[in-house]
């Protein structure tokens, strides 16, 4: 889901800021129940959610790329709740106790027995100092990758090695590196990069996910949230004026004792025709940041002038529920200011800038009322991720963020 430009540039503004240290990691900042990732429209919620938060994270386990469902196990043949990340795919085991009640799919010997039914060509045992053979398997591990192993997790995260090191072309960007297969990773060493970020693990939760559902068939999801049509009309929303709150906060972290939290409140409204067209205005009453090292205030953001912004957009019933297409629009009035004991104010300005399209997901319906909690833009995520990388190749990016937003129907204020 996509942002408005004012929770956009706003939030960017902070972070470019906080971003200007070199070497800048942001992992999961807070804990919480149930989290919505935006880059790719997924939530993850209870267990796995913290499993994600306590075992590496984005860098370990990639972004959710599926919902939760129900999926019969290639290992045991039972049928397990599961979820599928880019890295990895956990499954619930409620039948044992905290933390082993989430175990991770035994990926790297699925691709295995797949892509190298009689074993991978070119193997070559890794005999440097301080190698380790697991009698287990028969394989050695040794160099950057006995030391990424661990220090990720080790047997309960990567599993036992399965094959020893060779070299192979990559299914995800065509280039050839070296690896070696775990019961539930690879391992690729990226030489270009420099530690930690030496060692990378393959997308193996996306490379099962598309073995599995891309060409057979979507695995099962909740039924879409689509309002039946108003009589009379073509929207699937009242005609009339739709009003309500948006409340956004969030939170960051970093391995460079970096923390910064902040909010954003604003006022919504649609006024929706018939036709399901509708022209909205978002004025945020309240926004305020700030980034904290060691205790020590770093900066403090605030919006001399509160944004306001007048859009345009179209109801849209899709495949997996109803939609706000956001299709243009522009910024009536907004001015954000950034101060920072370590660098000049910086200023952003946004009377007068486009509003980029955007496409909000409604998650829930009721009568005269809808609700989301998706809110924060790819954009926003991407720059930042560029501007890490631009000084830490292999860097990984996240923002610990919660959300709400309603829209209420209120016949006596239709135009």
């Amino acid at each position: 889901m996509k942002q408005h430009r004012h929770i956009r540039l706003a939030l960017l503004a902070v972070l470019s800021i906080l971003l200007g240290i070199p070497l800048l990691s942001l992992p999961v900042g807070a804990q919480a129940t149930s989290r919505t990732f935006p880059e790719t429209g997924k939530s993850v919620s209870g267990r796995f959610l913290t499993y994600w938060q306590t075992n590496g994270g984005l860098a370990q386990q990639g972004y959710p790329i599926s919902a939760e469902m129900q999926e019969k196990s290639d290992t045991d043949g039972k049928t397990y709740t599961v979820q599928y990340f880019e890295r990895a795919v956990f499954e619930l085991h409620p039948e044992n106790s905290a933390p082993n009640d989430v175990l991770l799919s035994l990926l790297g010997a699925f691709l295995a027995r797949e892509k190298y039914p009689n074993g991978a060509p070119g193997q070559q045992l890794n005999t440097s100092t301080g190698s380790v053979l697991f009698t287990q398997t028969g394989k050695r591990l040794g160099g950057p990758f006995l030391d990424y192993w661990n220090k990720n997790g080790g047997l309960a995260q990567q599993g036992y090695p399965i094959s020893d090191e060779f070299t192979e072309k990559s299914d995800l960007d065509g280039k050839t590196y070296r690896v070696q297969y775990f019961e539930r990773a690879v391992f690729e060493l990226h030489q270009e990069n420099q530690p930690p970020y030496n060692v990378l693990l393959s997308q193996l939760g996306t490379f099962r996910y598309r073995t599995k559902y891309a060409a057979g068939g979507s695995p099962p999801q909740p039924a879409p949230i689509i309002p039946t049509p108003i009589a009379g009309c073509t929207s699937n929303l009242a005609s009339g004026r739709w009003t309500g709150p948006l409340d956004w906060q969030f939170k960051l972290t970093s391995d460079s004792n970096l923390t910064g939290d902040g909010s954003l409140i604003a006022n919504l409204s649609l006024d929706v025709d018939c036709d399901g067209t509708f022209t909205g205005t978002a004025a945020t009453t309240t926004y305020s940041a700030r980034g904290m090292v060691s205790g020590v205030r770093l900066l403090t953001c605030s919006a001399t002038k509160n944004p306001v912004a007048d859009f345009n957009g179209m109801v849209v019933p899709m495949a997996d529920g109803l939609h706000l297409a956001i299709t243009g629009g522009r910024w009536r009035e907004g001015t954000v200011v950034c101060n920072s004991p370590v660098g000049a104010p910086q200023t952003q300005e946004l009377t007068g800038q486009p509003i980029d399209p955007s496409d909000i997901k409604v998650e829930t319906v009721s009568d005269g009322k809808i609700t989301g909690s998706q809110w924060l833009s790819d954009p926003a995520l991407n720059a930042i991720r560029e501007k890490v990388r631009s000084v830490a190749p292999g860097a990984t990016v996240d923002v610990a963020s919660t959300g709400h937003w309603e829209l209420t129907y209120h016949p006596i204020n239709t135009p």
